[in-house]
């Protein structure tokens, strides 16, 4: 008997996700061993998107699951999430369907809304689209404010699993080829214009909207 995890990877500013995994371990745990295997340069849909997004920031390991039983168990909530979420229309990267890997296995409709069914109202359980409770909704500024002093500095120093590494030469060059040829912002002047300015993005307490303002009206005053 052991305690086991199904996950859900997705960007961290969307909802949609795209790979669902088990692992015996921490989701943490897991989570860095897929950025080496992304790193070390696997091949796989999954693998090739992960290096696509760039930043480590920009990928989020969502705990679907805790699983208390054996290997069957975890095999089985694993079938069960990527079916789910497959058929909520979520474009997963999963070469399998789960489980023990053999790909190909159909769920019924019926079997879909079964497995559905006993989804909903367990505790823990993040659900997709419009039967997550924050479908449409987004968290307040003061909310946003009490998750961050909590945060502050549980990632760094000696808390982050890198403390103390550096990327080897060869590291360092396959990091290089996989981001050749795709834009990345110079400077936090550069991302801010291609962030607010190209994608019309407002954010009020942005301090280069704020220089911006007050280098329009010094001109207007000027004038």
């Amino acid at each position: 008997m052991f305690a086991g995890s199904i996950y859900g990877v997705r960007r961290v500013d969307e909802q949609e996700f795209r790979y669902v995994g088990q692992t015996k371990h921490t989701v943490a745990h897991r989570r860095v061993q897929h950025f080496k295997a992304a790193v070390r340069g696997r091949k796989t849909p999954f693998y090739d998107w992960v290096r696509k997004l760039g930043s480590r920031e920009d990928v989020y390991f969502q705990p679907l699951e805790l699983v208390i039983g054996g290997p069957d168990e975890l095999n089985e909530a694993e079938v069960r999430w990527v079916a789910t979420l497959r058929a909520g229309g979520h474009r997963l990267l999963n070469l399998t369907d789960g489980g023990d890997g053999v790909r190909g296995h159909v769920w019924t409709e019926e079997r879909r809304r079964a497995a559905s069914a006993r989804l909903r109202g367990r505790k823990g359980v993040s659900r997709p689209g419009p039967e997550n409770p924050m479908w449409g909704r987004t968290h307040g500024d003061e909310q946003k404010a009490r998750w961050s002093a909590e945060r502050k500095g549980t990632n760094a120093g000696a808390a982050n699993p890198n403390f103390g590494k550096s990327a080897s030469d060869e590291t360092r060059a396959k990091m290089s080829e996989a981001r050749k040829g795709r834009p990345m912002p110079s400077s936090v002047r550069n991302a801010h214009t291609r962030h607010h300015t190209n994608q019309g993005v407002v954010k009020d307490t942005c301090r280069h909207r704020m220089d911006d303002r007050r280098q329009t009206d010094q001109g207007s005053e000027e004038q």
